[in-house]
């Protein structure tokens, strides 16, 4: 008798027991059909966000070439390869920016210097001046350096478009010689190091319109004109060593020295903020 009831209170467990479902399998290719996807939808976000800053950042460096200690000369142009992108971003690049192995153009500026003279998006740059591109791993860097070592002269470049070989006449124009970069990272966040500005991919999508992204841009542009962070590094300097002498005097342990770094870095810091006139 006892062992029917246990029998039939094993029984009741099991029948109130939660199902298990089992999930769908999902094939390798599947698998790799939706990262491929994935990826694909990435560059395209990626490719726009290049597109709307490089025409912003374009517009700042052109119009304030006057105001600029430090200048240079542009083209209007970005040339990029596969071998800029991740081994495994690449077969998306491919298909989402056509790019190969060959430096192409990026990104254009219609009513730059390059674009006056006929180039074109998906151009593939072959020489500079006759000075072949280097293939491979290292075109990228090639045709970075043949450009820049030709940005103060006129400039001839072999291009490849559509199976025709193709030579360009183009005279750069000057522009502000501190670079623009966007980063990758969601901090709403631009920085000025003095050489470059640096422009985050969240701020970037942050931004209700293109005055906004010049806003900012203009702001940290104008912190490397002006000289504001070789300034603060003077003022951080000049703390340090006044801290390092009354830390001397009163025959103190080096806190003073950090101390008086401190105040310097703070000195004069609201000064350093460029206000709009009115």
């Amino acid at each position: 008798m006892e062992r029917c009831i246990v029998a039939l209170a094993a029984a009741s467990l099991l029948g109130c027991a939660t199902p298990v479902t089992e999930g769908p399998e999902v094939s390798i290719d599947a698998r790799n059909e939706e990262i491929r996807r994935q990826q694909e939808y990435v560059l395209g976000v990626r490719s726009a966000e290049d597109e709307r800053f490089y025409r912003v950042a374009h517009r700042i460096s052109s119009a304030n070439v006057e105001l600029c200690r430090r200048r240079g000369m542009s083209i209007g142009a970005t040339f990029e390869t596969i071998y800029d992108y991740a081994a495994q971003m690449r077969s998306a690049a491919k298909a989402v920016r056509g790019v190969s192995a060959s430096p192409q153009v990026a990104w254009l500026d219609e009513k730059g210097p390059a674009g006056a003279a006929g180039l074109r998006r998906g151009d593939v740059l072959l020489a500079v001046n006759g000075t072949p591109v280097a293939k491979g791993p290292k075109a990228g860097k090639s045709a970075r350096g043949l450009l820049a070592a030709a940005l103060h002269g006129s400039q001839r470049l072999t291009i490849l478009r559509n199976g025709e070989t193709i030579n360009l006449d183009i005279a750069g124009k000057q522009v502000c010689g501190y670079p623009f970069y966007l980063v990758d990272g969601s901090d709403l966040n631009a920085s000025a190091d003095g050489d470059v500005v640096r422009y985050y991919r969240g701020m970037l999508r942050f931004a209700q319109s293109d005055d906004e992204i010049a806003l900012v841009l203009g702001h940290e542009l104008a912190h490397n004109v002006m000289r504001h962070i070789q300034k603060s590094q003077i003022n951080r300097v000049a703390g340090a060593i006044g801290g390092a002498l009354l830390d001397a005097a009163l025959g103190g342990d080096g806190d003073l020295a950090e101390i008086g770094a401190s105040i310097g870095d703070a000195a004069f810091s609201q000064a350093f903020e460029p206000r709009p006139t009115m």
